[in-house]
């Protein structure tokens, strides 16, 4: 599917699996009237059990040493993203007229690790099915758009030999662990 058409394109235009996944499951849901009452127990199951279970092993696979070996600076830039994210991100959907919990959803998503912070964050601020779907949308958008413009970005500001900070940016700017991309 999915995987092997991401394989076939060049590999300059830096697309991966999961946006052309999102576009196909998309136009697949659109297309067959009845594949989302299908799908709906298959997706309740993804959405709680399997997405813990990928948060644990997502931050399984991430150590301390793997963090430190990109440079003393990774701590503070990655605390200054998350802190600058979690204070203003609110303050600006409060003035864009939303509510509360959807301003700290999607501050939540886009300054932590995208979809998996909102999932975590939205049971402990009582976040409705509608709060959690608008704030997985803007994640996903701006993560999905962040993720096909970014490394063309990356390539212009930085040598093309210098992955440590190629994957720094990349790591701060895309807003979900599953669309980071590798540079």
């Amino acid at each position: 599917g999915a995987a092997g058409a991401a394989a076939s394109l060049p590999s300059e235009w830096h697309v991966s699996a999961i946006p052309l996944s999102i576009a196909f499951g998309a136009a697949a849901g659109n297309a067959v009237p009845k594949m989302r009452e299908v799908l709906k127990p298959g997706v309740k199951l993804c959405s709680s059990t399997v997405l813990r279970a990928g948060v644990v092993c997502v931050g399984a696979k991430l150590s301390a040493a793997q963090v430190l070996s990109l440079g003393w600076t990774t701590i503070p830039a990655a605390a200054a993203a998350v802190t600058v994210g979690i204070a203003t991100i609110p303050k600006i959907a409060s003035m864009a007229g939303l509510p509360p919990r959807l301003g700290a959803l999607i501050a939540a998503g886009t300054s932590v690790c995208g979809v998996t912070a909102i999932g975590a964050v939205a049971p402990a601020i009582g976040a409705t099915q509608a709060e959690v779907a608008v704030a997985v949308g803007n994640v996903v958008a701006y993560g999905t758009a962040a993720m096909l413009a970014y490394p063309h970005l990356a390539a212009r500001l930085f040598p093309s030999g210098d992955s440590q900070h190629i994957g720094l940016f990349l790591g701060l700017g895309v807003h979900d662990t599953a669309q980071a991309p590798c540079p």
